[in-house]
C-alpha cells in the first residue's frame, strides 16, 4: 500500500520492486485515487485497487480487500498513517504485516508510536533511518538499502558532464555536487547551499545544482533564491 499516487521517490523505489518479484508471487497495490504512480503500474501489468479512503474510515474496506484477496502479507510502503491503517487492518485479518521506513522518525503521539509494535517486521531504507526508529519496533528494522537500475546510468560521463557544464555554465573540470529531491525544508536544500558555500575556499568554482520540483513550497524556494545571491 502506498499513502500518495503520487510520482515521487518511496513511489518509484516501490514501482522497481513490484515489477521485479519472482512469478510465483502476485502484487496487489493499494493506492489512493488515479496518478502516475498508479498508471505506471497498470503499464506494467500490476493489479492496481484504488482506494476512497485512505484515513481510519478506510480500515473497513482494507479489511475486507485483504480477506477477499486471500492477502498473505500487507506491505506499508513508508512509515505514513496510511501505513499505520493498513497494519490495523493486516491485524484484523491476522495477516502479517511489513513496515518500510523511508524517512526518519518524528515524534508522534504515544499511542500511534506504540502501534508500530505490532509490526512483524520492518525494513529500513538506511541505517539512520532505523536507528530513528529505535525502540519501537520488537525487533530493530533490517537495512536494505533501495535497489537501483543501473541500466539507467549506463551513459559515457565525459559526454553527459560536457552535456551538464553546457546547460547550467558550469567550467566542465569543476567539482558538480547534484541534489535530487522535492524543493522543500525537510530536503534540507538551504544545508547543502551552506556546505558548498564553506567548500569553496578548498575548491574554487565548486557548484551546486539543485534537482527537483519547484511546487512544493513556493516561500523556500523563494529563500534558496535569496540565499544563493547572498552567498554570491
Amino acid at each position: 500500500m502506498s499513502h500518495t499516487n503520487e510520482w515521487i521517490g518511496p513511489n518509484i523505489s516501490l514501482l522497481e520492486l513490484v515489477t521485479r518479484m519472482p512469478d510465483e508471487l502476485c502484487p496487489v497495490v493499494a493506492v489512493p485515487g488515479v496518478g502516475r504512480l498508479s498508471e505506471a503500474l497498470a503499464e506494467h501489468d500490476i493489479d492496481v485497487r484504488t482506494l476512497a479512503r485512505i484515513d481510519r474510515y478506510g480500515i473497513p474496506a482494507l479489511a475486507r480487500m485483504i480477506r477477499h484477496e486471500g492477502v498473505a502479507l500487507v506491505y506499508g510502503n513508508s512509515a505514513h498513517g496510511a501505513s499505520r491503517n493498513a497494519l490495523i487492518a493486516a491485524k484484523f485479518c491476522n495477516v502479517p504485516f511489513v513496515y518500510h521506513l523511508r524517512e526518519m522518525a518524528g515524534p508522534g503521539r504515544p499511542g500511534r508510536i506504540r502501534l508500530f509494535s505490532l509490526a512483524d517486521a520492518a525494513v529500513a531504507v538506511s541505517r539512520a533511518a532505523a536507528v530513528s526508529y529505535r525502540g519501537r519496533f520488537r525487533r530493530p528494522p533490517r537495512v536494505i538499502h533501495n535497489g537501483v537500475s543501473v541500466d539507467r546510468f549506463d551513459r559515457d560521463r565525459a559526454s553527459a558532464r560536457q552535456a551538464v557544464a553546457a546547460e547550467f555554465g558550469i567550467e566542465p573540470e569543476a567539482p558538480l555536487l547534484i541534489h535530487v529531491g522535492n524543493v522543500y525544508h525537510r530536503k534540507g536544500q538551504l544545508t547543502a547551499l551552506a556546505v558548498v558555500r564553506d567548500m569553496q575556499t578548498d575548491l574554487p568554482g565548486c557548484s551546486l545544482l539543485i534537482v527537483g520540483r519547484l511546487d512544493r513550497d513556493p516561500a523556500y524556494v523563494q529563500q534558496i533564491r535569496e540565499t544563493i545571491v547572498e552567498y554570491g
